[in-house]
């Protein structure tokens, strides 16, 4: 069960008070729609470099890093950003803090004049705007950020999204604005596995089932053993939040623009029946619910895995390329979005599938002494030139420029250090998380034909049932935040309880009381309210 992961809700008491309020001195203007013909109609200056003649120095903190070869980088050791500071002028401390390190800044109003983060984790920017610890960024965007609002104005759709439920600005986001981009995980199979047994990719929940029957008593690993793990999961991408969509349901869920709860529909106790059966018949890792990416890896590589959910770069690739000297027949391909029977919808409700406009930004707060020159340096990743610094790192080290296309060096696809592309390219840039539009090139070079064709598979997974990653009003974060939250937690302990054989599926009808009892009908009406809200914009 997909949990949302609010930590600075542990702070909560500490902001009750200011956060139904709107305090001064760069908190939340005035809803108004007007703000976006503003916006549209605003002819920003060019912004000339270096941003200011005259030393400033600002601190950016940031809960996202990068790894290489074992050694965690923050953003001040990539060479994009030591160029930055070089072209802007402007001097950054950047701080690598963890999310409860965030949390208890926030709680404490000790905050920096940037923050760098996946929102997501934080309930959203909205909150804190609400509190006067973020600012709305819309007059600095009109006068200062020209490239990030061209971007915006040439794609509406971004605009849309950017704004949040007042209809304000609150940061610099990360934006995908083609499929493939968005795309980037799904289900993955042995295919190895399958020709060796002579079988088909699955394409419903009964096939799946067959396949994993096979992998489970036919030894496709050849090893002689019963050993084999048909299904496995990573507890950080848990495979079982995603096969509920097999059934039809997510979590939460719209048909024909009416949000429906899929705790709730029979469908969820096909689901719950299903999983019970194949995990009591050992096609599921007893394991899925506690083990890490260590775990799942060395399951993997040990040849005892078939299938799992994960990334095309950092699972799919990473294993090809992991296994590429040990077994060379070692392949994976995509699954697609299986479908609950023959003739029936593939449904893939992931909402990043959708969202052309992340959670990850830059917000910048009412701390901050320079907001103007803050602006300024946000708005630089969004031109052409910063565009190319943080997708594709230092021309002539990272990237060189062929036939108009910046195309990766050797340095970064045939690394001399033996690093992988990721790892090398990390040193240089940071292209899958930073406030600025993600490049195709990117996307054409970096992944292999095997991951492009896993995401062609899932890219034809049916999203109409899918409900985009939403905006909510103060009244309605406190239901989405803490109600939900509490109904999130009692249904992945039941639903896991179910699963293993701990509770029997007799227990379904008082769960599913339970449930209700606990308020989810008023969490289905807050989501279609935002739901509803976000259709009309």
């Amino acid at each position: 069960m997909k949990k949302r992961k609010i930590i600075a809700l542990a702070m909560c008491t500490v902001m009750t008070v200011s956060l139904f309020g709107c305090s001064g001195g760069g908190g939340v203007k005035e809803s108004s729609s007007g703000n976006v013909d503003k916006l549209l109609s605003a002819q920003p200056a060019e912004v000339t470099l270096p941003i200011t003649k005259t030393p400033v120095k600002m601190t950016v903190a940031s809960t996202i890093s990068v790894t290489s070869a074992g050694q965690t980088f923050g953003l001040g050791d990539i060479e994009a950003f030591k160029e930055l500071e070089r072209r802007t002028g402007v001097q950054i401390e950047y701080q690598t803090v963890s999310e409860e390190k965030l949390s208890l800044l926030f709680a404490s109003n000790n905050i920096p004049d940037m923050i760098f983060t996946n929102w997501d984790n934080f309930g959203g920017t909205y909150k804190y705007a609400m509190d006067g610890q973020l600012i709305a960024l819309d007059d600095l965007i009109m006068e200062n950020s020209p490239d990030f609002l061209k971007v915006l104005k040439n794609d509406r759709s971004v605009l849309k999204n950017v704004l949040d439920v007042d209809k304000h600005i609150y940061m610099y986001p990360f934006i995908r604005s083609e499929m493939e981009l968005r795309v980037f995980e799904g289900f993955q199979i042995r295919r190895d596995w399958l020709e060796k047994l002579n079988l088909e990719t699955p394409r419903t929940v009964d096939e799946m089932y067959t396949v994993l029957k096979a992998f489970k008593e036919k030894d496709p690993n050849g090893n002689g053993k019963q050993d084999e793990i048909p299904i496995i999961s990573d507890k950080s991408q848990p495979f079982i939040d995603q096969a509920m969509n097999w059934f039809g349901i997510g979590d939460f869920y719209q048909v024909n623009g009416e949000v429906k709860c899929g705790w709730l529909q029979p469908e969820y106790k096909e689901f719950l029946e299903t999983m019970s059966k194949w995990y009591s018949e050992g096609l599921i890792d007893p394991d899925y619910l506690t083990c890490d990416r260590t775990q799942f890896r060395s399951k993997a590589v040990n040849e005892q895995a078939g299938v799992w959910y994960g990334r095309a770069a950092s699972v799919l690739g990473t294993l090809e390329a992991a296994m590429s000297s040990i077994n060379p027949e070692f392949s994976i391909i995509g699954v697609p979005w299986l479908a609950k029977e023959n003739g029936a919808a593939g449904y893939a409700m992931p909402p990043k599938y959708i969202d052309n406009v992340t959670n990850i930004g830059i917000a910048i707060t009412s701390s901050c002494k320079y907001p103007d020159i803050a602006a300024k340096w946000c708005n630089y990743a969004y031109g052409n030139d910063g565009h190319l610094l943080f997708n594709f790192g230092i021309e002539g080290e990272s990237y060189t420029m062929e036939d108009g296309i910046p195309t990766y060096t050797d340095m970064i696809v045939k690394n001399p250090n033996g690093l992988s592309m990721q790892e090398s390219l990390s040193r240089y840039a940071i292209p899958g998380n930073y406030a600025m539009e993600q490049s195709k090139y990117y996307f054409d070079q970096f992944m292999t034909g095997s991951q492009k064709n896993a995401i062609d598979i899932w890219k034809q997974g049916n999203t109409d049932r899918t409900i985009p990653t939403l905006k909510y009003n103060q009244e309605e974060l406190e239901i989405s935040n803490n109600l939900k939250n509490e109904i999130d937690t009692y249904v992945a302990e039941m639903q896991s309880k179910i699963i293993v054989g701990k509770e029997p599926m007799s227990s379904y009808d008082s769960f599913i009381e339970k449930i209700k009892s606990m308020g989810v009908d008023r969490v289905t009406e807050t989501i279609q309210k935002a739901y509803d809200r976000s259709r009309a914009e």
